[in-house]
């Protein structure tokens, strides 16, 4: 692995391994995981202890990928950093308001996924069974939690502190970058050392899309009942 990403769902992952495929690099995402029944099968096997995490990162190395963005491999960067000492980490950050209202689309459209009828059916089974399983695997996760009364975006605000601060705990300052995709190609290309490429920065998976995806699903879920 040359690039590690440590960065939390809607923090712009999407568009960073849209960034670094134009850089040559291939970064398996959660995306990976929906579109093909290998890669699900691999996390499935790993989460319910039928094998190890080198077995999972063997099976990731030799489809091809030679970074990770997203989850759910961000929330193994400690054993990662471990395992591949010479790669780069990129921890994508995101304005905390931003970041809330995007996490409320997302947050809209995986509720109608564990409804009837897409919970009968891949690759939403999957996500639920990843969703339960995989936090008796990992140790780094988030340690805030919501107070009463308090708004989403202070909420989230202090899960990314504690969340960098962890990141920070576990890889060395000279392999760390602490992105914000707004900033472009600049600060990403000389990170990893790389010629910036022509055109705009990847903007992709925005919440507004995702937010009409979701009403799409939940319409389907109130009305599917009457279909003959």
């Amino acid at each position: 692995m040359h690039v590690l990403g440590a960065g939390m769902p809607r923090t712009g992952t999407t568009s960073l391994r849209a960034a670094l495929h134009q850089l040559g690099l291939r970064a398996f995402h959660m995306q990976d995981i929906l579109v093909s029944t290998e890669h699900s099968k691999a996390w499935l096997d790993y989460v319910t202890d039928q094998s190890t995490f080198d077995d999972l990162l063997d099976h990731v190395l030799k489809a091809g990928f030679n970074a990770t963005v997203d989850a759910p491999f961000n929330h193994f960067v400690d054993q990662l950093v471990q395992r591949f000492p010479s790669a780069k980490v990129i921890l994508t950050v995101r304005d905390s308001k931003d970041w809330a209202q995007s996490m409320a689309s997302f947050n809209f459209f995986m509720e109608a996924t564990r409804r009837r009828p897409f919970n009968f059916f891949e690759p939403f089974r999957t996500l639920e069974l990843l969703a339960q399983r995989l936090p008796r695997k990992i140790q780094m996760k988030p340690r805030v939690f919501p107070h009463l009364g308090e708004r989403e975006d202070a909420y989230l605000a202090r899960m990314q502190a504690d969340w960098v601060a962890q990141v920070r705990k576990v890889v060395p300052q000279e392999k760390l970058l602490i992105f914000n995709v707004a900033d472009g190609w600049d600060p990403l290309c000389n990170f990893l050392e790389l010629p910036s490429p022509q055109g705009e920065f990847p903007k992709l998976n925005q919440g507004s899309k995702v937010q009409t995806l979701g009403y799409v699903l939940h319409f389907l879920c109130w009305t599917w009942p009457v279909y003959p």
